[in-house]
């Protein structure tokens, strides 16, 4: 009972001050009908509150009833950049990725111009989504044939930069292992031929001497091609060392 009282008092103590001379609280000695009738029972949640609309009005703040269209509109103004803001730093990556994988069934009938920069994203997907994009790739259209020929292929993706490209170094690693693994395509001949034009890149590759060994490992044949190149990057790092000292 005292309990019920405290809060209808607190609740009283809020309101403005008409609404508050309105409010009449029995005593608790007093029962309102009669005898053992509480205030929880004699309380109707169908009457009418005792206070009004005005008095609503009259307790809130006169500041929050000033309008300000610049201000809102500042408002809407700063959501809009943020969203927008968000949308432009996710959707390149993210709309990339999507459409690589959305069109995945349809690299057979692109062009090799443009599969290369597609390349980055298609091995930036989990592996079986790769391998998957790899056999289309290299499959091609009866009309046109492969989009691009295995050496290319090979080349292309050691010539990936992982940092620029935003790609982990392992997608890449894998990716060459997807390819290696797959050696009626990527046959020993298919090796000499990328190998022979990745010592010609300046920087050399990154990952071209991991290929060098892997491809010994799986294709014993190619140590004397193999040692030949080796020669050639020797003898071709030798003359930009000998002219920076003579310049």
């Amino acid at each position: 009972m005292e309990k019920i009282r405290r809060k209808e008092e607190r609740a009283a103590a809020s309101l403005p001050l008409p609404a508050r001379r309105r409010i009449a609280l029995p005593s608790p000695s007093a029962p309102t009908q009669g005898q053992g009738v509480s205030l929880a029972d004699a309380f109707d949640p169908g009457a009418p509150p005792p206070f009004g609309l005005a008095d609503i009005r009259a307790a809130i703040p006169k500041h929050c009833w000033v309008k300000d269209p610049w201000r809102s509109m500042s408002y809407v103004l700063r959501d809009v950049v943020v969203v927008l803001g968000l949308a432009a730093a996710a959707a390149p990556r993210q709309l990339a990725r999507y459409c690589i994988q959305l069109h995945i069934s349809y690299l057979f009938i692109v062009l090799s111009s443009q599969v290369l920069p597609m390349l980055p994203n298609i091995v930036n997907l989990p592996m079986d989504k790769f391998q998957t994009a790899l056999s289309r790739i290299l499959q091609g259209s009866p009309r046109n044939g492969p989009s691009l020929d295995p050496s290319e292929i090979l080349i292309a993706i050691h010539l990936i930069d992982p940092d620029k490209e935003g790609i982990a170094l392992k997608q890449v690693i894998d990716a060459c292992a997807a390819c290696f693994e797959q050696r009626t395509i990527f046959t020993q001949q298919v090796l000499a031929k990328a190998l022979n034009q990745l010592v010609e890149q300046i920087p050399l590759p990154l990952l071209f001497m991991r290929t060098v060994m892997q491809a010994i490992g799986d294709f014993p044949a190619l140590v004397d091609f193999v040692m030949e190149i080796m020669s050639r990057l020797v003898s071709k790092f030798g003359n930009i060392l000998s002219y920076g000292y003579d310049s």
